[in-house]
């Protein structure tokens, strides 16, 4: 049986760290990076995996070989030299997309586009903004759209940002980051949601098994709330709450749940549901549960299973918000290693993204039931992604375009896929396919005006 485990513990030097064989699968992800090599799996904390990328890539090939630094300021990043600039947003721009780098598990970025009528996205005049931290992931903005955050997973911080309504460029705030907790030591700092109400926002802290909760300030930076942490299982992965913003949900892939908590509506603080979890996981009895996320209307919940390849289904009980699983309790993705999952505004329809597949079969199309909420695949069940695979991904408010980027397959891949989304929910890709962003982008979101 293949097993994930984790290190907990500080990483030893770069010139200690071993040379992977050259028969290997490499993935960076917020919870760590998975060598996999005559059928073992190893699990090493991101931290080190950012210091050891160089040997990494000699293995795998591709990619960028960038050793993490520290970074202490978040600013713009202007175009390469020589590069052609790219036009900046005006008028006839639908809205604005942002896509997360990890950069090679080193200095992050965030690049920034306008999106044309047609779905299409053009970087805009400043392409990229630094995010003040290292191996940066995934990012969360408010529901106003005047705020961005993104998590810097191996610098324990997160960055805020501004966003401009006019241009759609972000600007730091002061701070421009903010520490995840007291002192040296691994934090890993992930997924990041805000509430509906625009007042407070969640961070998984995944090596302290906690969510850090904040409220936001007028400016839009963030304060820790009191108590400043709630428990969250052995390693919580994703967060996400229901749109009426009183539950809350975290996966925890350690210990196969999903952590379920109420949302006090006066001060924002989470409190655990009874029972506290529901079973997640798949069948595997492997360190599986990954994401998990609500569908639009708030009735039914679904966790990504990432080893099995499935989803968990449930209904989301009206009034307390638990979390029933549905019949059956999973759906095959038609792949392995089930990454995200997305849906579109309506709640017709939901997409995961399937990193153990090839670029032909990077993610999963389904219909969701409106009745009952379960999942059944589209024909085709799976669609490409431009040539590359498919990390993470998401579907513009008008629900007629998609966009997946391809951090999970590997450190040096620089795309992001754009599709059309038709009546039936079906996926095609745009022409052009792809459009460049930077190393190993994971999160993305869109904003529309």
């Amino acid at each position: 049986m293949i097993r994930r485990t984790r290190v907990e513990m500080a990483p030893p030097e770069p010139a200690s760290l071993p040379r992977p064989r050259a028969t290997c699968r490499t993935r960076g992800d917020g919870r760590g990076h998975e060598v996999r090599s005559s059928g073992k799996v190893g699990r090493v904390p991101v931290t080190l995996v950012a210091l050891a990328v160089i040997g990494l890539l000699g293995g795998c090939g591709g990619g960028s070989t960038a050793t993490p630094t520290s970074s202490g300021s978040t600013s713009s990043v202007p175009p390469p030299s020589g590069a052609s600039t790219p036009a900046p947003a005006t008028g006839s721009a639908s809205g604005f997309a942002y896509v997360v780098n990890a950069n090679g598990g080193g200095p992050g970025t965030v690049s920034q586009y306008s999106v044309g009528a047609d779905g299409a996205l053009t970087p805009l005049s400043v392409p990229k903004v630094v995010t003040g931290g290292n191996n940066a992931q995934l990012i969360a903005l408010d529901p106003a759209s005047r705020f961005a955050y993104v998590s810097n997973v191996s610098s324990n911080t997160v960055a805020q940002f501004s966003i401009d309504p006019a241009t759609g460029a972000l600007t730091p705030l002061s701070p421009a980051t903010i520490s995840m907790g007291p002192g040296p030591g691994i934090y890993y700092p992930w997924s990041i949601v805000v509430h509906p109400s625009g007042k407070w926002a969640y961070v998984s802290i995944m090596q302290r098994g906690k969510v850090n909760q904040y409220a936001i300030g007028a400016d839009g930076t963030l304060s820790p709330m009191n108590p400043p942490s709630v428990a969250a299982g052995g390693y919580p992965d994703t967060i996400a709450l229901d749109p009426s913003g009183k539950h809350a949900y975290v996966s925890d892939g350690r210990e196969n749940v999903v952590y379920q908590y109420m949302v006090d509506q006066a001060s924002g603080a989470l409190s655990p549901m009874t029972p506290a979890t529901v079973p997640a996981g798949g069948s595997s009895g492997q360190e599986n549960a990954w994401f998990v996320g609500v569908d639009p209307t708030g009735r039914f919940a679904y966790v990504t299973n990432y080893f099995d390849g499935t989803v968990s289904q449930y209904a989301v009980n009206q009034t307390s918000g638990a979390l029933s699983p549905m019949t059956p309790a999973t759906v095959k993705t038609g792949g392995t290693d089930a990454e995200a999952i997305a849906f579109d505004p309506a709640g017709k329809f939901a997409y995961v993204t399937i990193v153990g597949s090839t670029a032909a079969t990077a993610v999963a199309q389904f219909t969701i039931d409106q009745a009952i909420g379960t999942l059944s695949p589209m024909s085709p069940t799976t669609v490409g992604a431009g040539g590359a695979g498919a990390a993470f991904i998401t579907v513009d408010a008008s629900g007629k375009h998609a966009y997946a980027t391809s951090g999970d397959t590997g450190w040096g891949s620089t795309t992001v896929a754009q599709y059309d989304v038709g009546p039936d929910g079906a996926l095609t890709l745009m022409s052009p396919a792809t459009v460049t962003t930077g190393a190993s982008p994971w999160g993305i979101v869109t904003v529309s005006r």
